[in-house]
């Protein structure tokens, strides 16, 4: 559900086609799921089979898990260098609409 909501929420910064992880854990197990926003049909897709898995209480295991995490560093990077191209101005217009203070700036002008 935190995937959905944080791929919901880049589409909705014009940032799709994005890969989003996170981690499903049964106990000492935690498999790792990819979501993504297709630009095409607009759909959130969750790739949830034959996914990676790691037991945690393994040291191997773990370290290897956190060997993965070290290379989502790289997607981080990435992550920036898209948001501040996309996000700030879609269409020639700024996007700041979902800040507070552009919310109240927004409903005072309603008022008046």
């Amino acid at each position: 559900m935190y995937c959905v909501a944080a791929v919901t929420f880049l589409a909705a910064l014009g940032i799709e086609e994005y890969p989003v992880y996170g981690l499903v854990t049964n106990g000492n197990v935690g498999a790792v799921l990819l979501s993504w926003k297709s630009p095409a049909s607009k759909n959130i897709y969750i790739m949830e089979r034959s996914i990676r898995t790691f037991d945690l209480s393994s040291p191997i295991e773990a370290f290897q898990f956190a060997t993965f995490l070290l290379r989502l560093k790289d997607q981080d990077d990435r992550l920036r260098r898209v948001f501040q191209e996309r996000s700030y101005v879609r269409n020639g217009q700024a996007v700041t609409r979902w800040t507070m203070q552009e919310q109240i700036s927004l409903l005072s002008a309603k008022q008046s």
